[in-house]
């Protein structure tokens, strides 16, 4: 009975760092932050070793300098228009 306190006290802990892990690496934090208290190390060493979730790519805005997504077509700080990066997708030419 005097061990089940410690043991919720770590789990809540490694749960919290779980969730702040998650966080920094732009995934869900309340999801990674319940699996931790469930399974704490093990969910702790997935989040770690996951790669960041760089799904929105960002560019500086020309005229505010402020982050905005690649394919703005009006910043969303300065309200300003700017021009889109267009990807141009290369052809080969078969000789």
């Amino acid at each position: 009975m005097d061990i089940l306190l410690p043991m919720f006290f770590l789990s809540l802990g490694l749960a919290i760092l779980c969730g702040f892990v998650a966080n920094q690496k732009n995934r869900n934090p309340w999801l990674w932050g319940f699996l931790g208290c469930f399974i704490p190390i093990i969910a702790l060493v997935i989040v770690a070793v996951m790669p960041a979730n760089d799904s929105r790519r960002l560019r500086e805005c020309p005229n505010c300098a402020e982050h905005i997504a690649e394919r703005a077509r009006v910043c969303r700080f300065c309200q300003r228009d700017i021009e889109p990066i267009i990807d141009v997708p290369t052809i080969k030419l078969i000789d």
